[in-house]
């Protein structure tokens, strides 16, 4: 299920990206520096459609969106929260 998600979280970003003909490969490849306001709250998102989460005001911080490994984590806890 992790690597479906990260294949689905890589489609996301690359799909955001696709205008600046960027495209993030690996997992740990820096994606901070493509980001802008507008794509961040973009991929916030989609990023909860995707799954069904609502992520918090206070996971609103671009580090924790700095890699496809970093935003597999974030919404690793929360479905792990919405599972309890």
């Amino acid at each position: 299920m992790k690597k479906t998600r990260k294949k689905a979280i890589l489609q996301i970003v690359n799909s955001l990206l696709d205008d600046k003909n960027i495209q993030i490969k690996e997992c740990e490849e820096e994606i901070y520096n493509y980001l802008d306001s507008i794509l961040f709250v973009s991929l916030i998102i989609k990023l909860e459609e995707e799954f069904k989460i609502n992520l918090s005001d206070e996971d609103f911080i671009m580090d924790k969106f700095s890699t496809i490994n970093k935003i597999d984590n974030l919404i690793e806890k929360y479905l792990s929260i919405s599972d309890c």
